[in-house]
């Protein structure tokens, strides 16, 4: 979602920035990644697939892959998924909030009726922990600041 940018204008200098930002998380994920499978196969993604939007959504796909809930578009009432990116650009104003079926799979974020948001904050939170760890949290905070805001 984040690389769709649905608040910018097409072509905008904004929207330029947030991607870029969007590409540069990508290639720090196999290094930030809270979970170890995850930061091994995202890595084999990306080192496999040139940048742009396609290793956007390759790394993606990874993600929900490699957690241990092994996470697909049937496990959210609402997904986002690559047609949102170009032939279905109403998509992200429509996944605001998904919710996750079974929220048991969400660990700490299970009791929350904010799926997304929590996951989010607490993902943000681990990446921080090990960004700032390997000396690499400033280059973090500006790809997260420019993706969210």
């Amino acid at each position: 979602l984040g690389y769709r940018a649905p608040f910018m204008r097409p072509l905008s200098l904004g929207l330029k920035e947030i991607q870029a930002s969007v590409e540069d998380l990508v290639e720090l994920l196999p290094q930030i990644h809270p979970h170890e499978p995850c930061r091994q196969r995202i890595g084999e993604v990306v080192a496999a697939t040139p940048a742009g939007k396609e290793r956007v959504v390759q790394v993606a796909q990874a993600s929900w892959d490699c957690l241990p809930a092994r996470f697909t578009p049937a496990s959210f009432d609402v997904a986002f998924t690559p047609d949102g990116l170009d032939t279905n650009p109403g998509l992200a104003g429509a996944v605001r909030d998904p919710r996750v079926l079974d929220p048991s799979v969400l660990g700490a974020c299970a009791q929350s009726h904010w799926h997304r948001t929590c996951s989010y904050w607490v993902s943000f939170h681990a990446m921080a922990y090990r960004a700032d760890a390997l000396q690499l949290g400033q280059r973090y905070f500006q790809d997260v600041q420019a993706i969210i805001a």
